[in-house]
C-alpha cells in the first residue's frame, strides 16, 4: 500500500495548498481538528487516506478529480479504481497499487 507518515502527510497537504480544514473538506472527514491529529502523530492515518494523499504526491489523481458534491475518499477510490491503479479486491485484501 502507498503509504505516508505524519510529516510526509503534513508536507503533501502544504505542497498542495490546503489548511488544514480545506483538506478536512476534500477528504471528507469531519473537521481541520482530525487532520491536525493525523499530523501530529496523535491518531493514525487511515491506510486509505495515506494511499490517496500519496497518490496526490505522485500526481496520479488530483483534488479536482474529487466530486465535491460526494466529497470524499470514495470518490477518490474509484477514481483509481477507474485508472487501473486499484482493483476491487485490494480493498479487502490490503489495497496494493500496479
Amino acid at each position: 500500500m502507498l503509504s505516508c507518515n505524519p510529516a510526509e502527510f503534513r508536507t503533501i497537504r502544504r505542497s498542495l495548498g490546503y489548511s488544514t480544514q480545506g483538506l478536512a473538506r476534500v477528504l471528507g472527514v469531519r473537521a481541520g481538528r482530525t487532520i491536525r491529529k493525523w499530523e501530529r502523530g496523535d491518531r493514525d492515518i487511515p491506510e486509505l487516506t495515506q494511499a490517496v494523499m500519496t497518490c496526490f504526491e505522485r500526481g496520479l489523481l488530483q483534488t479536482k478529480d474529487l466530486d465535491y458534491d460526494h466529497g470524499s475518499l470514495v470518490h477518490a477510490i474509484m477514481t483509481l479504481i477507474d485508472r487501473g491503479l486499484l482493483k476491487p479486491r485490494d480493498l479487502y485484501d490490503g489495497a496494493t497499487f500496479d
